[in-house]
């Protein structure tokens, strides 16, 4: 068994990652992976760090098992499953899955002799199909940060974790306990349970999330998240995290590792910036001032100073979130928390929220709405 262990998850520039010790996981995640293997009969687990280093590694076992340590929930049903198709199949030198929970999957299983006499391009590879993803439909790789946050926190609060098969895994995911701490981005908040419209006062029934699933993960699709309205169709989220402790989700966890300049290096939004900006332009006077609510990484802001250089934005965001992103100089930037905070008082020419609006809470959103408004 080969465990690939990366430099990091998820790009902080071009040439870099955000690297486990700045997840806190820099020891947590191998342990665990290795303790769970074990607990399976894998006993001959090394680490390495890419594929390339398996070939040195000298394994004397009939075949090789290759993971990688963002999958840490391996399937060892799958494992052996896959070595089967091997043995029923000796042409084939290597095998490789598809159907299984991401998150569970290994990478490939290969003949140790194939491995080594044959270029790693010229291996004949057959596919099993695993169909646990058509079963539970979740999440538990560790691609997103907020999975690494939520791994974290049940790695320290689930007895038994690393022993547990995946059946037993979507059945402990399920649990009211479980369930809640995972919406809840394990924080300390109050939860809101919603059993009516907030909008008709309508009857609202469970949308299971059957094609596809919250990028959050770690939720099984028969456990009711989002529901809707029967009369007027509007969808909630049940339990939500009330609006008083919306700051605390906010954090490291939520920001994917990028520098403050990604976005604006991928030319990610500009197409919708400039469509939003065509809408509004002649509303506006030539030098118009306005603030950007939920600005993030100041995409929209950046995007402003390039093209609109005599325009003045206001980047605004959670305190954590400006600090997170150092913004440059020349980029005015206002700490604010605008479902709790005045925005201002008839001071702004232009006022933005780009992918911002779905995060308010309904019984909240008028009031925005009459902030906003009193703010231009």
């Amino acid at each position: 068994m080969f465990i690939i262990s990366e430099g990091g998850f998820a790009s902080l520039d071009e040439n870099g990652f955000l690297p486990y010790e700045k997840l806190g996981v820099e020891e947590l995640l191998p342990s665990f992976v290795g303790k769970r293997l074990e607990a399976f009969g894998y006993k001959n687990c090394q680490f390495v760090g890419s594929v390339d280093e398996v070939d040195g590694c000298g394994c004397e076992c009939a075949y090789a098992v290759v993971v990688d340590i963002t999958n840490p929930f391996i399937d060892t049903d799958l494992v052996e499953k896959m070595v089967a198709s091997l043995e029923k199949f000796p042409d084939y030198d290597m095998c490789q899955s598809e159907g299984a929970i991401p998150g569970t999957e290994p990478e490939f299983v290969v003949r140790t002799d194939a491995w080594r006499s044959k270029d790693r391009h010229a291996l004949n590879s057959l596919r099993v199909r695993h169909e646990t993803q058509q079963q539970y439909n979740c999440q538990l790789n560790l691609r997103k940060l907020k999975r690494i946050k939520i791994f974290k926190h049940l790695v320290r609060s689930v007895e038994g974790l690393e022993r547990m098969t995946v059946p037993e895994l979507m059945s402990t995911l399920k649990t009211t306990k479980v369930f809640e701490n995972v919406i809840s981005y394990c924080e300390d908040v109050s939860l809101i349970h919603v059993t009516q419209c907030p909008y008709c006062d309508g009857d609202i029934e469970p949308l299971l999330p059957t094609v596809s699933q919250p990028m959050i993960g770690y939720i099984p699709d028969d456990v009711p998240y989002h529901y809707q309205c029967v009369n007027c169709t509007l969808i909630v989220l049940s339990p939500r995290v009330a609006a008083a402790d919306c700051h605390k989700l906010y954090d490291l966890y939520c920001k994917e590792g990028q520098s403050a300049d990604y976005f604006v290096r991928t030319g990610s939004g500009q197409k919708h910036f400039e469509s939003g900006i065509n809408m509004i332009r002649s509303l506006l006077p030539e030098e118009p001032y306005g603030i950007d609510l939920g600005a993030g990484s100041g995409t929209f802001v950046r995007h402003v100073c390039g093209r609109f250089p005599s325009w003045h934005i206001i980047a605004s965001d959670f305190p954590e979130t400006l600090e997170f992103f150092s913004y440059d100089d020349d980029i005015e930037t206002k700490p604010l928390d605008f479902l709790n905070e005045p925005i201002g008082d008839e001071e702004y020419d232009l006022i933005t929220a780009w992918e911002v609006v779905e995060h308010a809470p309904f019984e909240g959103f008028e009031s925005l709405l009459e902030k906003v408004y009193g703010a231009l």
